[in-house]
């Protein structure tokens, strides 16, 4: 994730305009989520779209899991005027969009979030996914070790 440098902000006079980036959250292939003090855009570079919303008209951020990938999260926007449109699909940078979501929580209070605790339910599911990485690298170096062991034993068993 990518957060403007204060000291770097002050040198340039940055910091305080409507267009200066807050955050950045890169995901997938080129794409990524682009927090303004007043706005947030989802661009999409290979494709070439790019769609900004004004914070003040965003209700509510909802992050559901992937149809087909469950890790693969969509992020849904709810406006005040009560439509709903997939802001983006396939969004799997999870660590840096909780620090977003706490950026937009100090900008944007009004914004509600699905689920209400979503840094917490992001923060279990990172959890969870390291926890079951660790059970596959240790399944796997058990297997190895095992594997080496009968080798090692078939060596001095023949001699």
């Amino acid at each position: 994730m990518y957060f403007m440098d204060e000291k770097i902000a002050e040198i340039n006079g940055a910091g305080n305009g409507p267009n200066d980036v807050l955050c950045v959250v890169r995901y997938g292939l080129a794409k990524e989520i682009i927090l303004y003090p007043s706005s947030i855009e989802f661009l999409a570079r290979e494709e070439g779209n790019s769609d900004n919303f004004e914070l003040s008209a965003i209700q509510k951020i909802s992050l559901t899991p992937g149809e087909h990938l469950p890790s693969k999260l969509l992020l849904l926007l709810q406006f005040t005027d009560d439509t709903t449109i997939i802001a983006a699909e396939g969004m799997t940078n999870v660590r840096d969009f909780i620090q977003m979501v706490s950026r937009i929580r100090v900008i944007a209070p009004h914004i509600l979030f699905d689920p209400e605790n979503m840094e917490e339910q992001l923060q279990q599911a990172l959890y969870n996914k390291r926890v079951a990485n660790m059970g596959c690298y240790g399944a796997f170096f058990a297997v190895a070790a095992v594997i080496l062991l009968l080798f090692i034993l078939g060596i001095t068993l023949r001699r």
